[in-house]
């Protein structure tokens, strides 16, 4: 091991202001093992280093002595080209990156988040495969829960692994761990419009209407499902909908198909599947050309540009960030799904056959 960590363990022992017997007490080893360490005669157990760092609450990789702001750049620009390849639906290209950045950083616990997460979307040959695929991930995750004190990591990692114990079967595990989350004005997202101040404040507030805007869309899908029976009507359901993509316009404007993408013309699509359950193709077709003109909308929007609706004046938006994992456009995507069974009694409809 080339890297000393002895000058590291004695200052931080001095600065918490305990002797090596109390640290010898916290960490379950002798005095002896903690002279040793600080004399660098020898190093702790690989084993101890996340104890350890937890105990000083510091990161593993400052323990060692890790040019920490150096290994974070590199991580974030090997997650940047992993995403390029994502959402250009390059998903092998996004995993090899992804892969390659682990081999020169091991135990980076985003770049194994980010890693899961791709593995899950992956195509695999048989359900038994992805099943062994999730139940390794769930090992990682609730290591790295164990080992990491960053918010932003534990929140990642707490995401997906609600997601893997509920498709793996496990319901109570899922829900066990969704209960201790906070609740949504608790969220760092929320609490940190008022612990900032200035630019940093404004960019928080307009990151917190765009959380609660996506997070509004989908409790409105949620209650709009056509096929949960939860005392709702089959009319109710398409106004919930609707209500859905009200709020979103009436924050939003014209822009409001700015940084929602393929969920949002979906939606649209959605409420027209609602008419034709009802019979009402008029109304049916409304919401498709609706949904072909957001998806036209999505498709001309510049790589990279600016919010210029109020709430969201200035706010930078991604272009691939905002589109789905697909090589098409969402134009050509909208007319694959037109292709669904629901739209056959449209076939013969000139405005349908207008819109493929």
């Amino acid at each position: 091991m080339s890297i000393s960590i002895a000058k590291t363990i004695k200052t931080l022992r001095a600065r918490k202001g305990i002797t090596q017997e109390e640290l010898a007490f916290h960490l379950g080893v002798t005095s002896q093992a903690i002279s040793k360490w600080e004399r660098d005669e020898g190093y702790p157990d690989i084993t101890m280093l996340p104890l350890i760092a937890n105990f000083f609450e510091i990161s593993t990789d400052e323990l060692l002595g890790v040019n920490v702001a150096k290994k974070s750049e590199a991580i974030r620009t090997i997650v940047a080209n992993a995403n390029a390849f994502y959402h250009h639906g390059d998903l092998n290209n996004a995993q090899r990156v992804l892969e390659d950045g682990l081999t020169e950083y091991p135990n980076a616990h985003r770049l194994l988040l980010e890693l899961i997460q791709l593995k899950y979307e992956l195509p695999y040959a048989s359900r038994i495969e992805k099943e062994a695929v999730i139940s390794s991930s769930i090992v990682t995750l609730e290591r790295i829960l164990e080992e990491s004190n960053d918010s932003l990591i534990r929140n990642f990692a707490t995401t997906l692994l609600i997601r893997h114990y509920k498709n793996q079967g496990d319901r109570q595990k899922a829900l066990e761990l969704a209960k201790k989350q906070a609740v949504m004005n608790a969220s760092s997202t929320i609490l940190l419009c008022d612990l900032t101040e200035g630019e940093e404040r404004l960019q928080h507030i307009q990151q917190a209407i765009r959380f609660t805007l996506e997070e509004l869309n989908g409790l409105f899908s949620r209650l709009g499902d056509y096929t949960d029976n939860n005392g709702y009507t089959l009319e109710e359901k398409i106004a919930i909908r609707q209500l859905g993509i009200c709020v979103n316009e009436a924050v939003l404007g014209n822009e409001a198909h700015i940084g929602f993408g393929w969920n949002y013309w979906k939606r649209c699509e959605t409420i027209a599947q609602g008419y034709i359950m009802k019979d009402d193709i008029d109304n049916a077709m409304m919401w498709l050309e609706k949904a072909a003109a957001i998806a036209r909308a999505h498709d001309s929007l510049p790589e990279q540009s600016s919010y210029t609706v109020l709430p969201l004046k200035g706010c930078v938006f991604d272009h691939a960030k905002t589109t789905k994992n697909y090589q098409s456009s969402e134009s050509e995507q909208f007319i694959k799904r037109l292709q669904n069974d629901v739209y056959d009694t449209l076939r013969n409809d000139p405005r349908f056959q207008n819109l493929t």
